[in-house]
């Protein structure tokens, strides 16, 4: 195990924790984060999400599940497919109402490649929210911090063969 990326892991849990302390504050015009997320409402406006298909890794999560109430009733995709490896929670979010004619649940782990090459047909756009977040089981299982939460969509997205026809890819981060 690399000890740096240990540490740049640690170092990045212990910031989200402090950010999550701290009041929000407004984002100052030469702020880049603002002018990157100004950027993605531009995109979430004019995109015609009525002809995307869109996947959502981790789409069972806190962010995943709110993400997908929100595009349900305000954008309304063609498609929208949630990829996550907990059936439990898939099988919660169906019984709470989260269910839709465009909505599929699909099982699988973003670290299995074989799966994601067939959660990602037809897909063109990519929501990645996958991730192992609570703070102690990543320090007590490095290993499948870092491949879930760094690896997992870089390998696909480098080798080319997973995302070959995705016209867009986002990732979900705290900070």
């Amino acid at each position: 195990m690399n000890i740096l990326a240990l540490e740049w892991m640690l170092a990045a849990a212990r910031a989200s924790r402090r950010a999550a302390n701290t009041r929000a504050r407004a984002p100052a015009p030469h702020d880049r984060m603002a002018s990157a997320r100004k950027r993605s409402q531009d995109i979430m406006v004019k995109m015609n999400w009525a002809e995307q298909v869109v996947l959502v890794t981790g789409g069972t999560g806190s962010f995943g599940k709110k993400f997908v109430e929100i595009m349900l009733n305000e954008y309304r995709p063609h498609k929208l497919i949630i990829l996550s490896r907990d059936e439990l929670k898939q099988h919660e979010m169906r019984s709470a109402g989260i269910d839709h004619p465009s909505l599929r649940y699909f099982i699988g782990d973003v670290r299995d490649q074989q799966r994601l090459e067939r959660a990602f047909a037809g897909v063109t756009v990519v929501v990645h929210a996958a991730a192992l977040k609570q703070v102690p089981a990543c320090e007590y299982n490095p290993f499948e911090a870092i491949q879930t939460n760094i690896m997992a969509l870089f390998h696909g997205v480098r080798d080319g063969d997973v995302v070959r026809a995705v016209e867009r890819v986002a990732r979900h981060y705290t900070r």
